[in-house]
């Protein structure tokens, strides 16, 4: 079933790509021959997109999705989590792209203790906006994250701050 929704899908791309690579010419007042250019760029402009934006994508988790914890993290003795409810959108990207932060402060000082990004992509014009990603959503966490958190034992020092 999903291969014939993939076939219908194709063809439906691959009429529409022969049609705008046609009209975009004639109602831009070019030459006819113009549309051997226009055809192959209709076809192929989606791919494009999700391949600019999974480099974009990748480039930024290497770049934002890292774990800083602050130098005197063993003399802190309770946390607070003061994350913001909702990511930011990441401008200039070619599909849409959002990065969500994770803060901790100490809760005696207020001064920041851990923080780390996540960044999410629910994909460009295929996978995003026409809903062939089957509305999945791609996200990066840092890689240590996990270890990082459990070897400062953030659950404890969480506890402890509602204990308190």
């Amino acid at each position: 079933m999903i291969g014939l929704l993939f076939l219908i899908v194709f063809f439906v791309w691959l009429a529409s790509a022969f049609y705008f690579g046609r009209a975009i010419p004639r109602w831009l007042g070019l030459k006819r021959a113009w549309s051997y250019l226009f055809v192959p760029l209709a076809f192929l402009a989606p791919i494009v997109d999700e391949l600019i934006g999974r480099w974009q994508f990748k480039r930024l988790c290497e770049k934002e999705a890292v774990v800083w914890l602050s130098p005197d993290w063993e003399s802190v003795r309770a946390v607070r989590n003061v994350s913001p409810d909702s990511s930011e959108p990441v401008r200039g990207t070619v599909i849409p792209i959002s990065i969500q932060q994770a803060i901790y402060v100490d809760a005696d000082t207020g001064q920041p203790f851990m923080n780390y990004n996540a960044v999410h992509t629910n994909g460009g014009l295929l996978l995003g906006t026409l809903g062939l990603g089957l509305g999945g959503t791609t996200t990066c966490w840092p890689k240590d994250k996990h270890e990082i958190r459990k070897m400062i034992s953030i659950e404890n020092l969480l506890t402890e701050e509602k204990s308190q």
